[in-house]
C-alpha cells in the first residue's frame, strides 16, 4: 500500500499535468473562448453613408443580450465586440485586424456591408478566420474555394437580379431595361445578374446601366440619363439613400418607370417614404423573410417571439423594420451552430459545423425558405420570392423561387 501511494500521486500528477496541456492546446485553437465566454467580432456602418444600417448591429447586440440572460451557450456568455468602419473599406480593415489581433475575436460575424466585408475578407481567409452571415449579398460569398472562410446569409445580388430580369421579360418581353448600381461588388453582381438573363441575343435590352460612388451626393443625373436613353424599368441597386433619391427625382421629371429595388433597400424608411409620396411608379423587390408588417404573420411562433424579444430589449426601435428581422434569424443560425459545435469552439469547428446545416429553418424564414449549406456550398439561403409595394408594404407575389437552380433565359 506505501508503495502504491507514491504510484497513486505520480499518476494523478501525469494526468493533471496531461488535461492541463489538453485545455491549453484547446485554448491555442481556440482562440477568443474560455470557460465562460465566447468572443466574437462584428464591424458596423454606424456612421457614414450607410448610418441606416447601424439598427443592424444594435440589434445583433441586443440579440446576444438575450441569448445570455438566457444562460448563453453551452454555459459561455456571447460577447460580441463592434467596430465602427462608417462603411469605408479601408477603416473596415484596419478595423477587422484590431478585433483579431488586439481583441482576439473568435470569428467575424454578421458584419454589415459589401465593400466593408469584401476589404476584409482576404486578410480573413489567410489567417483562417471564419467570416460568417455576412451583412451583404455580394455573389462571391458563395465562392468557397477563393474564400473558404467566408459566407454569407442571404441570396446573392447576382441571383436576384437574375429573378428580377427574368420577371421583367415574362411580363415585357419588349422591354428597355436600365440599371442603376453602386460602384462596387454590390452594385456590379446586379449588373451581371441582368446581362446572365439577357445574354448576347438579347443584350440590347439593357439600354443603359449608370454608376454612382456612395461619395456622391446625388444620382439626380444618373436617373436623367437613363430617362433619355428610353428605359422604362430599372434595376435598381442601391443602399436606401440612393435609392430613395432616384424614386423622388423620377418623379419629379414626370417619368413613371417600373423599379426593382435590391432588397436589403426595399424596406428602409429612406427608401418606402419616398415611394409612400409619390405615386404611379411601380415597385418590386425579392423577399426571402417574414414581414413583420403584414397582418398574416400576427399569430406566428417566430413572429411573436421576435416581438417579444423587441418589447424587451429594443423597446424603442420599430419592430418592423427589416433589420432587426434580419439580426433575429442570423442570431438563431449561429446559436444553432455554436451548440452543433460543442466544447469543440475551434474556428476549424466552427466552420466545420456552419457548413454542415441541413433544411434549417429560422423563426423569420418564410415557411417554405430554409437553410442549407456544404462545404461547397456556401449560400445559407438561396430562395426568394417576389413582392409589389402596395403604398404601405411589400404584398407577396407568386411562390417561393429558387435562386441557385434556374432556366434563366427568357424567350418570347
Amino acid at each position: 500500500m506505501k508503495l502504491d501511494q507514491p504510484f497513486r500521486l505520480i499518476t494523478s500528477v501525469a494526468l493533471a499535468m496531461g488535461l492541463g496541456a489538453s485545455i491549453a492546446a484547446n485554448a491555442a485553437d481556440a482562440p477568443g473562448v474560455s470557460a465562460t465566454e465566447i468572443k466574437i467580432g462584428q464591424t458596423a456602418a454606424l456612421s457614414g453613408p450607410a448610418a441606416a444600417y447601424g439598427l443592424l448591429a444594435r440589434a445583433n447586440t441586443a440579440f446576444f443580450k438575450m441569448i445570455n440572460d438566457q444562460g448563453g451557450i453551452n454555459g459561455r456568455k456571447i460577447n460580441l465586440v463592434t467596430a465602427d468602419d462608417e462603411y469605408v473599406p479601408n477603416k473596415s480593415f484596419e478595423a477587422v485586424r484590431k478585433l483579431v489581433e488586439q481583441d482576439k475575436v473568435a470569428f467575424m460575424y454578421a458584419s454589415f456591408g459589401t465593400p466593408s466585408n469584401s476589404a476584409q475578407a482576404p486578410y480573413l481567409n489567410r489567417e483562417g478566420v471564419p467570416h460568417l452571415f455576412l451583412g451583404t449579398g455580394a455573389d462571391k460569398w458563395g465562392d468557397q474555394k477563393t474564400l473558404p472562410w467566408s459566407m454569407g446569409f442571404q441570396p446573392s445580388f447576382r441571383q436576384e437580379a437574375r429573378i428580377y430580369t427574368k420577371h421583367i421579360l415574362t411580363n415585357d418581353f419588349a422591354a428597355k431595361i436600365g440599371v442603376l448600381y453602386q460602384n462596387d461588388d454590390f452594385g456590379r453582381d446586379y449588373l451581371k445578374g441582368v446581362q446572365d438573363v439577357l445574354g448576347k441575343l438579347q443584350a440590347d435590352k439593357l439600354v443603359k446601366a449608370v454608376s454612382y460612388e456612395t461619395s456622391d451626393a446625388t444620382v439626380d443625373s444618373q436617373i436623367v440619363s437613363l430617362q433619355a436613353a428610353g428605359a422604362h424599368v430599372i434595376v435598381l441597386a442601391a443602399i436606401p439613400k440612393f435609392a430613395g433619391q432616384a424614386i423622388r427625382k423620377a418623379h419629379a421629371i414626370n417619368w413613371r418607370p417600373t423599379m426593382y429595388v435590391a432588397s436589403g433597400a426595399a424596406d428602409q424608411p429612406a427608401t418606402t417614404d419616398a415611394a409612400k409620396e409619390r405615386s404611379g411608379i411601380i415597385l418590386f423587390t425579392g423577399q426571402f423573410g417574414k414581414d413583420p408588417k403584414d397582418a398574416v404573420w400576427d399569430k406566428d411562433p417566430g413572429m411573436v417571439a421576435y416581438r417579444d424579444f423587441m418589447k424587451k430589449y429594443m423597446p424603442s426601435e420599430d419592430a418592423t423594420n427589416p433589420l432587426p428581422v434580419l439580426a433575429f434569424n442570423t442570431g438563431n443560425l449561429l446559436v444553432r451552430v455554436l451548440k452543433q459545435a460543442g466544447n469543440d469552439l475551434s474556428r476549424q469547428n466552427i466552420m466545420k459545423q456552419a457548413e454542415s446545416l441541413k433544411n434549417v429553418p429560422l423563426p423569420l424564414l418564410l415557411p417554405d425558405v430554409r437553410v442549407n449549406t456544404a462545404k461547397d456550398d456556401h449560400y445559407p439561403v438561396d430562395q426568394m420570392r417576389l413582392g409589389r409595394f402596395n403604398g404601405s408594404r411589400w404584398a407577396p407575389i407568386g411562390e417561393v423561387i429558387s435562386t441557385s437552380d434556374q432556366p434563366w433565359r427568357v424567350s418570347n
